[in-house]
């Protein structure tokens, strides 16, 4: 690996993406608990400063990994249709990543890490709200805006729910009945 140029405290997009590339990397090979700072600085070819210059914590490295990685991975939701099957498309597309490798594991320890960081939780939470107002916006058309925050914690309260207890599936079926419910209930 070539070295970088050395950019002070303004991050180098090259040295970024390989710091983001080599946590992903180690997060799937070792999973969370295993990841640590001196890990990712080794496998990205760069100094732990570097890293700590950047993000305050493990925490924050990967949650920057994690909206990267969900950026290219979760498509944005269909505009077209019946509100049925766009809630459909967005549920099933959420709980398809909720269930790629290591990613259950992550979002659970991430929301550890909320509860434990107090530092970290604002962040975490910022996230989380993103992700809930992809799904808001997805709701406006049809559903009043009293009723689209309950919407939205259904949708999300099944997946952490699940995700939390294990006690039921995150799969295409579990998404067409809950975007069934969904949809009649805004009738």
């Amino acid at each position: 690996m070539a070295p970088r140029p050395h950019t002070g405290p303004k991050r180098n997009e090259q040295t970024r993406q390989a710091i983001l590339d080599a946590t992903q990397r180690l997060l799937r090979e070792d999973g969370y608990p295993a990841l640590t700072v001196g890990a990712i600085a080794t496998a990205a070819g760069v100094g732990r400063q570097t890293i700590y210059r950047w993000w305050p914590s493990k925490a924050d490295v990967v949650l920057e990994a994690l909206i990267e990685w969900g950026a290219t991975t979760v498509p944005a939701p269909r505009s077209d249709g019946t509100l049925e099957q766009r809630l459909n498309a967005f549920i099933t597309a959420t709980f398809d990543g909720a269930q790629e490798p290591g990613a259950a594991a992550l979002l659970k320890a991430l929301a550890a890490e909320s509860q434990r960081n107090l530092e970290f939780a604002p962040r975490f939470a910022e996230f989380l709200a993103a992700r809930r107002a992809v799904l808001h916006d997805l709701l406006a058309p049809e559903i009043p805006d009293d009723r689209r925050a309950l919407t939205t914690d259904l949708v999300f309260g099944l997946l952490w729910y699940r995700l939390i207890t294990r006690s039921g599936p995150l799969d295409a079926q579990t998404a067409q009945a809950l975007s069934a419910l969904l949809a009649r209930a805004a009738e």
